[in-house]
Order: structure tokens, then sequence, then C-alpha cells
């Protein structure tokens, strides 16, 4: 976290970098947008407001789905105050309830794609990096599963970490 901030990442991970692949996400008018975590390095509140402003910037949050990474869920806590900012791009739809962690596997629908969202995030002791898929989550990830083929919707499934 921030030993690595310090030693790598704030020599790359500035403002010009972002604004231009933004820019060019953009450019190219894509019908949904994707974010799969690590919008924050450390966790702080200050970055998840920022990420939150960020978010905004890309647009509407029916075209813009998000699910937290390692870094987002990095310090105990960390993950419910994602929730509480970010959950305008975390709710299914026709969901009304409070994002937390049983709210994943969430799912919205577009056209005929499924966009599921699934969380491997948590905080992780000092110099770990790694999620972890709980088992409740993968039962209700089932059912979302088999509901959305029997609709014949084209899936897509949203994760940070790759199983």
């Amino acid at each position: 976290g921030y030993v690595n901030w310090q030693r790598n990442r704030r020599r790359h991970m500035h403002d010009a970098v972002i604004d231009t692949i933004v820019a060019d996400i953009k450019a190219n008018a894509p019908d949904h947008l994707a974010v799969t975590g690590d919008l924050v390095n450390l966790a702080l509140d200050g970055e998840i407001e920022m990420a939150k402003h960020w978010l905004e910037t890309l647009g509407s949050p029916h075209d813009v789905s998000v699910v937290p990474g390692n870094h987002d869920a990095y310090v105990p806590g960390a993950f419910d105050k994602v929730c509480r900012a970010w959950a305008p791009w975390m709710t299914g739809d026709g969901v009304n309830s409070p994002v937390d962690r049983n709210s994943f596997p969430y799912l919205r629908v577009r056209g005929n794609v499924a966009l599921i969202g699934v969380t491997t995030a948590r905080a992780t002791a000092p110099f770990m990096a790694n999620g972890f898929f709980m088992e409740g989550q993968a039962e209700r990830l089932g059912k979302v599963l088999d509901d959305t083929v029997k609709q014949g919707l084209f899936r897509i499934i949203m994760i940070h970490h790759p199983p």
C-alpha cells in the first residue's frame, strides 16, 4: 500500500494519465462502462470521496457499473464506506436497499446483456493483496447465472480478482 505508493505508483498514477484514459474511453462512446476496482490506493476517506467525484465524471450511474477491488477495502471499515459512497454505481436494477457486502452479486440488464457485479474485496494484513469470494455470494451468483441464461442474456461477470 503506502510503501508501494511511495516507491512506484505515485510516479505513474497522476491526473494527466487518468484524464487521457477517460478522454479516450469517452471518444469511443461506449454503451456502458465496467470499473473493476482499485479506485483508491490506501482507502483513506479523502480518496474514497475523490473516487466518487471521478465516477460522476464518467457518466450516469445507469451507464457505469463498479465493483470494488482490494485497495478499496484496504483497511477495516473501508468496504462499508465505499459501499455508501459508491452505491449508485453498485446497485442492481430495481434494488432500493443500501449497498453492503450482501448486495453482491448485483444484476443490471442493458439490452441483451446481463452485467453481474461480484466482490472479492476485503481488508488484508500488510503486504497482502488478495481477495476472497464468500460462499453465500457464490450461491447467489449461481442463481443469477441460472436466471440470466434462461432469459437468453449474454452474461458479463465484473470481478476484481480473477478466479
